[in-house]
């Protein structure tokens, strides 16, 4: 049987994103659809600008395309959760995973640098971890990516923290 497996799975709510992340960097899966907390859902599918676009957002989408399919009630469940609950199905995405080691580091450097202080500027928040570069350099960077020098890491979307790890670091 060579085709890829479908991996499903009702999470336990408090590990749910290791876990996801954990499955999610395997990538070894056509498709997984998990059943996990609702708010950990809209985390991981958010876009940029919104209050849930987070760390978590961007390494998810990095990975792999998701979406809700599926939204469920405390009352579903016996005893009822404190909780909503949500069905989220994943497909990788074959980029990330085609990617060196090397480049996958620097991303993955790169975003957690930029998420370091979530309410900092994100020019300030690389200047700080990456003092050898310079924050002159870093700005024109941010510029070339098209992103404005005032800007918060939940503003800048996946394309362009891609672009900016490609020139940064």
């Amino acid at each position: 049987f060579t085709r890829p497996p479908v991996v499903l799975g009702n999470l336990p709510y408090n590990a749910s994103k290791p876990i996801v992340d954990r499955i999610l960097k395997w990538g070894g899966f056509r498709r997984a659809i998990f059943m996990i907390q609702e708010e950990v859902g809209e985390r991981l599918i958010a876009g940029p600008g919104g209050s849930a676009y987070s760390l978590s957002s961007v390494f998810f989408q990095w990975r792999a395309h998701g979406r809700i399919i599926l939204r469920v009630p405390p009352k579903a469940f016996s005893p009822p959760p404190r909780v909503n609950s949500a069905v989220l199905s994943c497909v990788p995405k074959s980029q990330s995973l085609g990617l060196a080691d090397d480049q996958r580091r620097a991303f993955e450097r790169l975003v957690r640098f930029s998420f370091f202080s979530r309410r900092q500027k994100l020019v300030k928040n690389l200047a700080r971890r990456l003092p050898h570069i310079g924050r002159p350099l870093i700005e024109e960077k941010l510029h070339a990516c098209g992103i404005a020098s005032g800007a918060r890491p939940q503003e800048v979307d996946l394309g362009q923290f891609m672009r900016l790890a490609g020139l940064l670091v």
